[in-house]
């Protein structure tokens, strides 16, 4: 499992693969300073969300790397990110096209 820190107040669990592109999105919308609504269910049924913009410190940390993304499903994520409903885990469409994980990526995606 991964996890999501929030602001050094909330950390959520992930699968490692819904994660990296989860992170590939947020860290998108903030490289642009786009700040937007970010909502998940935990595994108990309970909604959580957090308002994301650039002054928000957020990390990510990896039980395993995760090499191929798919292009489909970040297109996905982005459009809903750029929605007013804003970011949600959305299921994995078939993917179009495979993106691979630059190396010096993979190594900052596995956990310490």
């Amino acid at each position: 499992m991964a996890t999501f820190n929030y602001n050094n107040m909330l950390q959520a669990e992930f699968d490692d693969r819904t994660l990296a592109h989860l992170e590939r999105v947020i860290f998108g919308k903030l490289r642009r300073r786009e700040a937007f609504h970010f909502a998940w269910t935990t595994p108990d049924g309970e909604r959580k969300s957090v308002w994301l913009d650039s002054g928000v410190a957020v990390s990510f940390d990896y039980a395993v790397p995760v090499r191929d993304l798919n292009r489909a499903w970040l297109e996905r994520l982005m459009a809903a990110a750029s929605s007013p409903a804003g970011l949600a885990v959305l299921p994995e469409p078939e993917p179009d096209k495979q993106v691979p994980v630059p190396a010096s990526r993979r190594r900052s995606m596995v956990a310490a």
